[in-house]
């Protein structure tokens, strides 16, 4: 499933306000659920800690940006 068929799928289960007219025909992991190599929690934890892996590296590029523009005498904001 794409990520964005994991977080459709881990809303309708979870009755999320923004897909209350959803139901379970409509889930991308209907076809899996309730059987036993049904994998839609490891699959969302495994997509939230590839965002956090990126997230982290994102930050270490914005410190080294930083750090770049400090050792120029700019600042992030003079462009």
């Amino acid at each position: 499933m794409t990520p964005e068929e994991i977080v459709l799928a881990m809303k309708i289960c979870g009755n999320h306000l923004s897909v209350k007219e959803l139901g379970c025909d409509d889930c991308p992991n209907h076809e899996r659920c309730m059987q036993e190599d049904d994998r839609l929690l490891i699959e969302g934890a495994e997509l939230i800690e590839s965002l956090l892996k990126e997230v982290e590296r994102l930050k270490r590029y914005e410190n080294a940006i930083d750090q770049i523009l400090k050792m120029m005498g700019r600042t992030a904001g003079d462009g």
